[in-house]
C-alpha cells in the first residue's frame, strides 16, 4: 500500500496533526489486517514515525515483519524527492518527523536496512531472506 496515495485519498487536505496521524495510520493497519487475512500480501510504505502505530501493525496483521530502513537525517535530506526538508526549512511545513516531529525508531525490527551503507540490491536480498524464512515456517 502506498503511503502517499491513500493519504490523498483518506486525508485529501492533510494538516499531519497528531490526531490525524493516529487516525491516518490506524486506517492503514486495519486496511492491511483486512487483506492479509484475506490471502494478500500486503506492504506498508510508511514512516509510522511512533512505535505505538508500528506496534499496532504487528498485533493485527498476521505474519508481520517490520523493516526498518535506517537513514542517517542528512542523508534523507539529500535525496528527498518530495522537498519536505526544504520546506521544513523554510518553515512551510513544521511537522516533519525526524526533524520537527519526533521519530521513535523500532527496538526489534525483523530487519535493518543501513541504506547509506547498503545497494539497493543488498538492502533487497535481506528482504527477500527474510520473506523465505517466513514461507519455511
Amino acid at each position: 500500500m502506498e503511503s502517499d496515495a491513500l493519504r490523498r485519498r483518506l486525508t485529501p487536505s492533510p494538516r499531519y496533526t497528531p490526531d490525524e496521524r493516529a487516525l491516518f495510520y490506524h486506517t492503514i493497519v486495519v486496511l492491511a489486517e483486512t487483506l492479509a487475512r484475506n490471502g494478500v500480501n500486503v506492504v506498508i510504505d510508511a514512516t509510522a514515525n511512533r512505535r505505538h502505530f508500528r506496534d499496532e501493525a504487528r498485533h493485527r496483521i498476521p505474519n508481520f515483519s517490520e523493516v526498518y530502513v535506517k537513514c542517517p537525517l542528512e542523508i534523507a535530506a539529500k535525496r528527498d524527492s518530495k522537498g519536505l526538508y526544504k520546506k521544513a526549512k523554510e518553515g512551510t511545513i513544521s511537522t516533519l518527523p525526524g526533524l520537527q516531529e519526533e521519530y521513535e525508531p523500532p527496538l526489534n525490527p525483523e530487519v535493518t536496512i543501513e541504506s547509506d551503507r547498503m545497494t539497493p540490491e543488498e538492502s533487497a536480498d535481506l528482504i527477500l531472506e527474510l520473506i523465505g524464512d517466513r514461507l519455511l515456517r
